[in-house]
């Protein structure tokens, strides 16, 4: 019971916060996934939508991502995830311009470094590191209308290190992440901007007896920074480079097999370089445990 009530609320994925324009649809698979401190196997799928706007642009992007995480023991894990991405970017109302594929694949190490039980509250400290894969394809679009961060893939070998800490007691759950990820230069000179992603989140369980789902609640709070790509000629990208901060809410639905999470956010705070004007956000996960 202990083990899918301390993951249910730790579902929630941090919401990236850029367009594609802005950090690249190479970016938009960091957050996204289950963060659960818990010691069971599992196995899920999640669906995450994003639209982004400037004056004479919209971008629209949808990714699909498969997750897989191994229990090795009570402390140690091994997490992969796939996504895949569909994105469109309209400019000056044009005839769109799609862009699909696979994107960066992602695998992990997780250790448990804090597990302390008490009558009252649980407290538990995960760290995780993280290599990111070139698996996404890059084109090199010097010259082209559409900018050189439009991608799916980074063309790059990626490495990214993160902290999670989980506080519970009676109905209450409180969650706290940071991921920072640092990205290298690839094969055509282009180097995407590193990003930090800190995020908190505040659950209540609910239950009910005529049901075997426990419902949670959740409230949230991100921040995200992106730094700016540095292009093959040694510059800094044209709008690239921002900070965000979101507001989150959802709910969770958890069994002993089971958990499900539906979630949106919206930005009250962004600024940086970029013009890009940032619409509702959604994300949906289904995830097996075993």
């Amino acid at each position: 019971m202990r083990n899918y009530i301390l993951a249910a609320l730790l579902l929630l994925g941090n919401l990236p916060g850029k367009a594609c324009d802005a950090c690249g649809c190479a970016g938009m698979g960091l957050g996204l996934g289950n963060w659960i401190v818990t010691n069971q196997h599992y196995a899920g799928i999640n669906y995450s939508f994003r639209q982004f706007s400037t004056n004479n642009t919209a971008d629209r992007y949808h990714q699909w991502q498969a997750t897989f995480l191994y229990s090795l023991n009570d402390r140690w894990q091994l997490k992969a995830s796939l996504p895949y991405v569909f994105a469109e970017s309209n400019v000056s109302n044009e005839q769109s311009q799609p862009l699909n594929g696979l994107a960066d694949a992602t695998v992990e190490v997780k250790y448990l470094l804090l597990d302390h039980i008490s009558e009252k509250n649980t407290h538990q400290l995960q760290l995780s590191v993280g290599l990111n894969l070139p698996t996404g394809r890059f084109i090199d679009r010097e010259g082209s209308l559409l900018a050189q961060n439009f991608q799916v893939g980074t063309g790059s070998w990626d490495y990214q290190a993160g902290l999670r800490y989980q506080w519970s007691a009676e109905k209450w759950i409180l969650a706290v992440s940071s991921l920072y990820r640092v990205n290298t230069l690839n094969g055509y000179a282009y180097k995407f901007g590193n990003q930090l992603i800190n995020e908190v989140n505040l659950g209540y369980k609910i239950n009910r007896q005529e049901s075997e789902f426990a419902l949670i609640p959740i409230l949230g709070f991100s921040y995200e920074r992106f730094e700016r790509d540095v292009n093959s000629r040694g510059y800094y990208q044209y709008n690239t480079g921002s900070n965000a901060a979101y507001v989150i809410t959802g709910v969770s639905l958890i069994n002993a097999d089971w958990m499900i999470t539906v979630k949106g956010g919206v930005d009250f705070y962004n600024e940086g370089l970029t013009t890009y004007a940032p619409g509702p956000q959604f994300l949906t996960s289904i995830n097996y445990l075993f």
